[in-house]
């Protein structure tokens, strides 16, 4: 399990994970996220996000953080989620970590792009 540094040192991602609440958390975060995303009425730019959401899931399970986490932040900045949904945004940031697997497959993405850590 990945440690989490700043704040909460000494604590594992799953161990925040539950302390936050887990997946009522998590799913919290998703719904407004896939509310924000769907909210585009446009569907190939919708699946293009979730993509790239996806996408970012999963460099980061590989170990490339910079760029899944920008890949990851980047999808939600495109439906302005860091704005309207600050408090969920940062969740997500903060509970990637570990979640990669679990966040691919809450997103919906590309069956393609699912298959790629084991969603």
């Amino acid at each position: 399990m990945i440690e989490v540094v700043g704040g909460n040192r000494n604590r594992t991602t799953q161990e925040l994970f539950v302390l936050r609440g887990g997946e009522g958390v998590v799913a919290k975060c998703f719904i407004a996220l896939d509310d924000a995303i769907n909210g585009l009425q446009n569907h190939e730019l919708e699946a293009a996000l979730r993509n790239l959401f996806a996408l970012g899931c999963c460099l980061h399970a590989e170990g490339k953080f910079y760029a899944g986490r920008k890949a990851f932040q980047s999808a939600m900045r495109a439906v302005s989620f860091h704005e309207t949904h600050f408090t969920e945004y940062k969740e997500l940031i903060s509970l990637l970590p570990g979640n990669e697997c679990e966040f691919l497959n809450k997103i919906r993405a590309s069956t393609e792009l699912n298959t790629l850590i084991g969603g």
